[in-house]
Order: structure tokens, then sequence, then C-alpha cells
């Protein structure tokens, strides 16, 4: 489904389900699950909601992304557009990226000029690709 804004609780309303998840392992283990069947050219975000046997269910995870890093405006490419996206929101207090991690280019789980400086120098003198961030 389209993501609008940044309300989680309408992502999960909206969202597609996953099919065929693993059955979860007893408590205090540790769970992963596989998902096929995605296209390379399309921008995934995954939340997880977990409920025991008595049906209680907590909050929601942290939104993970599937997508191309550095890409802020989401249209599929990493170009000017984003280095001013993400110099307008260190300098101009504007709107932050929909996926922050997006803009931790360098992937040091921070978002400040060092990315802007990555990011021109990706886009502009051809240097190494965005990174998955972790801000």
């Amino acid at each position: 489904s389209t993501v609008v804004g940044t309300d989680t609780v309408f992502w999960w309303e909206h969202a597609d389900t996953a099919i065929n998840e693993p059955t979860p392992s007893p408590a205090g283990s540790i769970d992963s699950c596989q998902i096929s069947g995605l296209s390379k050219d399309s921008i995934y975000y995954f939340v997880i909601k977990a409920c025991d046997d008595m049906g209680f269910c907590s909050g929601f995870s942290n939104v993970a992304y599937s997508g191309l890093p550095g890409d802020l405006n989401l249209n599929g490419d990493v170009d000017l557009q984003d280095i001013l996206i993400i110099l307008k929101y260190l300098f101009k207090g504007d709107v932050k990226p929909t996926v922050l991690a997006s803009a931790d280019v360098n992937g040091d789980c921070l978002v400040n000029i060092v990315d802007v400086v990555y990011l021109v120098n990706y886009v502009l003198k051809g240097g190494a690709a965005p990174q998955i961030g972790c801000a």
C-alpha cells in the first residue's frame, strides 16, 4: 500500500500482510523471517506487532525499510534533489525525510553535514555509493 506521512497506525491498518510467517520460537529466542517476491524497484516498509497466546499485543516495532539509501524523496534515484532535502532538514529545520535512516548515507547512525558531503561526493564526483544507515 502507499505510505502517507509517518503515522505507523495508518501504515498498519492499510498494510499488506506477510504470508507464511514462521511459528514463533519460545520466549527469549531470536526469530527471523524472509520475505520473498519483492520488486527491486520498489520501497518496502516493515513493522512488527507481536501477540501472545492470551491475545495481549505489543506496540509497533521500529519501522524498518528496504529501499535505496540516499533516496530521500523516494523517487528511485539519488540526485541533487536528495542533497537539497538533507540540507533543508539540517539547516532550515524542514520536515525530516520520511525514512531518516536513508539520510544516514555514511552509516554512522547520525544525520549531519558529513552525510551531505558524502552525498555530494557520490552524486557529483562518483564517490562511494550511499550505505544503509541506522539513524
